[in-house]
């Protein structure tokens, strides 16, 4: 069987604004997200804001746990506590497809600028804060 070929942003923001009009279903994004995030194709080599865009994707089916409401688990159709909202969902887009353009701009800039970001929050738990 063939593998299923890496999808490209503009994949990734059509399914995306699929899901925010309501003409896609959470668990169909889950799903659609399943071979690049869980299953073999987690190892392609994808720019990292659309892999960033593929986690996002993958868990917009997350719902409170109805057995223990501060747990979140992946969701199905008639789950009332979906996290995140479906408000949530439409702002996160443009914020990924920011974050695209930042990346588009300067490559090695974005990604040291990641570096940063995740140094210092870990020199703040090493420091006890959060």
């Amino acid at each position: 069987m063939t593998p299923p070929t890496p999808p490209t942003r503009a994949d990734v923001a059509a399914h995306w604004s699929a899901l925010g009009r309501g003409n896609e279903t959470r668990e169909a994004v889950h799903v659609w997200t399943l071979h690049w995030v869980e299953g073999d194709g987690a190892f392609s080599d994808l720019e990292p804001p659309w892999e960033t865009g593929l986690q996002y994707l993958h868990g917009f089916d997350l719902c409170t746990d109805p057995t223990s409401p501060s747990l979140l688990r992946h969701g199905r159709a008639g789950a009332v506590d979906w996290y995140p909202s479906h408000d949530a969902i439409g702002g996160g887009l443009a914020r990924w497809q920011e974050m695209c353009d930042r990346y588009d701009a300067d490559p090695e800039g974005w990604t040291r600028g990641i570096r940063e970001q995740i140094r210092a929050r870990a020199e703040g738990w090493d420091a006890g804060g959060r």
